[in-house]
């Protein structure tokens, strides 16, 4: 199960509601907030996957006091999902950063997409990951083109690799998510 995780990632996708996807506010309109989706989607893993021996999901664990992370941006940084074999690292699978698409901050993105490139990419006592996907959610096609045309200049300039990086995007509530191309 462990080698088909991207595909359980998409799947569970599909079972995130629409009051997770866009919270209902009193007197305002539902607003996305990427602190509620994630924890939704996290919950859906944990159910799709079921108990997967030895591996688990975290959320937003952090590297940086591990003597282990020399890599300073993983130091620093705290992806919103894992899936890894907690306390070995060798059982490294899949890093995932999520970004709702409402008013976009491109320096968020940025730093997204190097946190990405560099929990695949680091290399000795800490084996990378072996697949980084970032997921953009919600229903805004402009914004979800803004971020790739962004994404395609770093890569360009040599600041991530997208090549390391799948890109998907959840549009809907309960909806499988769709795994794009970055160009």
């Amino acid at each position: 199960m462990p080698d088909r995780i991207i595909d359980h990632l998409a799947t569970a996708t599909a079972c995130v509601a629409q009051e997770y996807m866009y919270l209902p506010m009193a007197g305002r309109n539902p607003h996305s907030l990427e602190r509620v989706y994630s924890y939704e989607l996290y919950h859906q893993l944990r159910l799709a996957t079921g108990h997967i021996a030895e591996y688990s999901w975290g959320g937003e664990v952090d590297k940086g006091s591990h003597p282990h992370f020399i890599n300073p941006v993983i130091a620093r940084r705290k992806p919103d999902l894992l899936f890894h074999r907690p306390g070995d690292h060798e059982g490294n699978l899949l890093v995932v950063e999520i970004k709702m698409l409402r008013n976009i901050d491109l320096d968020a993105v940025t730093k997204d997409l190097e946190t990405l490139t560099a929990f695949r990419t680091t290399q000795g006592i800490f084996r990378g990951y072996e697949h980084a996907v970032y997921l953009l959610v919600g229903d805004n096609d402009e914004e979800f083109s803004r971020i790739k045309r962004h994404a395609m200049e770093l890569y360009f300039s040599g600041q991530i690799d997208l090549n390391l990086i799948s890109l998907f995007y959840h549009k809907y509530p309960e909806v499988t998510a769709n795994e794009e191309m970055w160009d």
